[in-house]
């Protein structure tokens, strides 16, 4: 018998598994510098011995092979970890940990809850604050902003005899950013102006933190003076202000110098970060590839080894010249409105201020996709919510003095841009079903306002159809879902969402009546789509999956927010009529105010029915649509308590929210769409 050796294309697939075996090895490494709660017990007597709140890390991401980032990427970075170890007890949050706060009757967490977010939680369960931005320097803002908020947890003492640079250097790591700055407000060498640019650096004022770097580097006795740490301080300033070319220079240097420095490691997987957003893959994985052949013992092999997995996942620490301070100001908590006698003028006008004011010079608006995707065409979500935003000031032109002309060059260029920047990538959500709807909805009210050019706003209906039309299931309706993971040879799910067909439908038919050329049959079997779900009893369901004629009956618990939206869709199409239409929105009355207890949540689909923050205010502004439609004698009950629940999502600063998932200026923008429907003249 003659034994053969392994084939080359074997024995190559077998050390590309041992490799990626070994990479995973080291990602597990990710996040141990926190010093985690073993559960909530733990966390709870450590919390009280320690007089500290518990920070609990949600990933929540069940069915989806979403590498958990809050481990690889926020608990990796060298600010949080400082103000986590320092004033906190970290908790990880999964579906199994049993926390007092899952109860209904406090912050609330069924089993379906879903997504990523940082919780502030008392030892006694109360959560004070959350966010859903777990990025470290958007994480880092809570985390300073919450503790200066509720001061009732000042942890350890401060050690008795320390001078003045060590007393800021204790107080920079808890977050104390007043207490530090007045230990440095005269520094006279090189470590209290490094503590300084630190100091600027946290409070995004980069320019002057620069300066201090410079003050620092004049005042080194000899040039080896902190020399790497002060070019690493640098290099975390210039990424933030975009100026890639001097970052790279600066790391170049650190890893000539001396590559086995703690500094020169970090830089080289920085350079490996620049180079894979560069474009060059190959270069970026030789670098950490070095780093984990090299420097296995080191945080950074850990990191690199994270990279190599899931680079577009991991890297989103380096995401910071996103989260600029005008975004992180923008996203930053504000409370609502205080509860007097409504005023539904003063509400209309300071809501369409703050929109208004926030508007940037490229004609968008700020929103929380924006911390780990970029601004404009490449991002779907943002592109949605600056479709949202210019439609409410649209609606309101009356008073705002809108010019209709230069809404429609606006509209018509960020469109066109979306469609030109779509791309093959596996993804596992598809928001440009969203953006090309609601787009195509924009594009229709201008037309309807008169802007010029009216045969180029059609043009760019009927390719924003054509793209709708590109993403049309097999069973005929719409979902922005499409996979639960990226691996290779997974199975894609066929199914299509029934209030994402609903949009879809409506935006179509909108567009047929503006005499934009669309595919009827598309939009019909859009229809039988959404017939299918739908029951009986008028509930619609979630989801009809391909090997599905009909959807089955669900809770209409969960279902009522999608209701009036699915009833109207198909009431305009001449399949429902003015009966289903009422029942619909009473079913969605019946159980609002479930939906109304998500409001302002860090995490989604919390409810015990799975009802979810994120479509709080997209549940209210399609329901004015349908209260709208109504005959004007029927429509004053539905809409008292439609502006009742408009209300409670009201901010003191005029802005409207649902949740810090979506952010203020889609929650406002879908609050005057809303206001608009309702005749709120």
């Amino acid at each position: 018998m003659i034994i053969l050796g392994s084939s080359g294309p074997a024995r190559a697939a077998e050390d590309e598994d041992a490799e990626r075996a070994r990479w995973t090895e080291l990602a597990a490494r990710c996040g141990q510098a926190l010093a985690w709660a073993k559960d909530w017990e733990d966390a709870a007597a450590r919390a009280s011995a320690e007089e500290k709140p518990v920070l609990a890390v949600a990933w929540l991401y069940a069915g989806f092979t979403i590498a958990d980032a809050t481990r690889t990427v926020f608990a990796m970075d060298p600010d949080v970890i400082e103000i986590v170890n320092a004033r906190f007890v970290p908790l990880r949050l999964a579906h199994d940990t049993e926390v007092p706060f899952a109860s209904q009757e406090s912050y609330g967490l069924s089993e379906t809850a879903f997504g990523a977010a940082l919780l502030v939680v008392t030892p006694r369960g109360e959560v004070l604050a959350d966010t859903p931005h777990w990025q470290p320097v958007a994480a880092y803002d809570f985390l300073q902003r919450t503790l200066a908020e509720h001061p009732g947890f000042p942890g350890a003492k401060q050690p008795k005899g320390l001078d003045g640079e060590e007393r800021a250097a204790w107080h920079l790591a808890r977050g104390e950013l007043d207490e530090a700055e007045k230990c440095l407000s005269d520094p006279r060498s090189t470590r209290g102006f490094f503590l300084r640019a630190r100091l600027l650096r946290r409070r995004h004022e980069t320019e002057a933190a620069l300066a201090a770097l410079e003050s620092a580097r004049e005042h080194q006795r000899d040039p080896g003076d902190l020399a790497a740490e002060l070019d690493g301080e640098q290099i975390a300033l210039e990424l933030g202000r975009g100026h890639v070319g001097t970052a790279r220079s600066l790391c170049e240097r650190l890893v000539q110098a001396d590559p086995a420095r703690e500094e020169a490691l970090s830089a080289a997987h920085v350079l490996g970060v620049l180079d894979f957003f560069a474009g060059d893959r190959a270069a970026a994985e030789r670098r950490w590839r070095a780093l984990v052949a090299d420097h296995a013992g080191s945080r950074w092999a850990a990191e690199a080894a994270a990279a190599l997995l899931e680079p577009e996942t991991q890297l989103g620490d380096f995401t910071l010249e996103r989260s600029s301070p005008e975004l992180l100001a923008t996203l930053r908590d504000v409370p609502p409105a205080p509860l007097v006698e409504r005023k539904p003028e003063a509400a209309l006008e300071a809501g369409l201020e703050w929109l208004a004011t926030k508007r940037r010079a490229d004609g968008g608006w700020p929103d929380p996709s924006e911390i780990e995707g970029t601004a404009g065409a490449e991002n779907s979500i943002s592109v949605a919510v600056d479709v949202l935003a210019a439609r409410a000031l649209l609606a309101h032109r009356d008073r705002r003095g809108l010019d209709v002309g230069h809404e429609a060059e606006l509209a018509l260029r960020l469109a066109r841009a979306s469609l030109a920047a779509r791309g093959d990538e596996p993804t596992y959500m598809t928001y440009e079903v969203w953006s090309d709807a609601l787009a195509l909805e924009l594009v229709v009210d201008l037309l309807e306002a008169g802007a010029k050019p009216a045969a180029e706003l059609r043009a760019l209906g009927r390719d924003l159809a054509l793209g709708l039309a590109a993403r049309q299931r097999s069973n005929g309706g719409w979902s922005y879902f499409e996979a639960a993971s990226l691996e290779a040879g997974a199975v894609k799910p066929v199914q299509s969402i029934s209030f994402v067909t609903a949009t879809v439908v409506q935006a179509l038919l909108r567009a047929l009546e503006a005499e934009i050329e669309i595919d009827v049959e598309m939009m019909e079997r859009g229809l039988d789509a959404l017939e299918a779900m739908r029951s009986d009893s008028g509930v619609f369901a979630y989801m009809l999956w391909s090997y599905q004629k009909r959807a089955p009956e669900e809770d209409a618990a969960g279902a009522a927010g999608r209701a009036p939206l699915c009833e109207l869709a198909l009431l305009r199409a001449g399949r429902s009529d003015e009966g289903r239409l009422r029942a619909a929105l009473d079913q969605f009355f019946e159980h609002s105010a479930m939906l109304a207890k998500e409001t302002g949540k860090a995490l989604m689909h919390c409810g015990t029915e799975g009802q979810g923050c994120h479509y709080i205010l997209y549940d209210y502004a399609t329901a004015a649509r349908a209260v709208a439609a109504l005959p004007a004698s029927e429509r004053k009950p539905y809409r008292a308590r439609l502006l009742a629940l408009l209300d409670s999502t009201r901010r003191a600063d005029g802005a409207f929210l649902d949740t810090p998932v979506m952010g203020p200026a889609s929650g406002t923008a879908l609050a005057l769409l809303a206001l608009s429907d309702l005749g709120e003249k």
